[in-house]
């Protein structure tokens, strides 16, 4: 499900709002350096977490469909 477009556009959206990765990450109730892993490819999120996380940065989850 989560590609690495998807997540980058995730990341590019993050980046555009002026959000830090701690913002990301108190949001979302998980450490920073999840997010952080995640942002790199490293770590792939939950399905809900990732949910959660376009959800906060008011991605549209048909764009990132579109995405891949």
């Amino acid at each position: 499900m989560c590609t690495k477009q998807m997540i980058d556009t995730l990341t590019l959206a993050r980046i555009q709002q002026g959000l830090s990765l701690q913002k990301v990450a108190n949001e979302l109730l998980i450490n920073k350096v999840t997010v952080q892993l995640w942002e790199q490819n490293k770590y792939k999120p939950r399905y809900d977490q990732f949910l959660e996380w376009a959800q906060f940065l008011k991605v549209d989850l048909n764009e990132l469909t579109n995405a891949e």
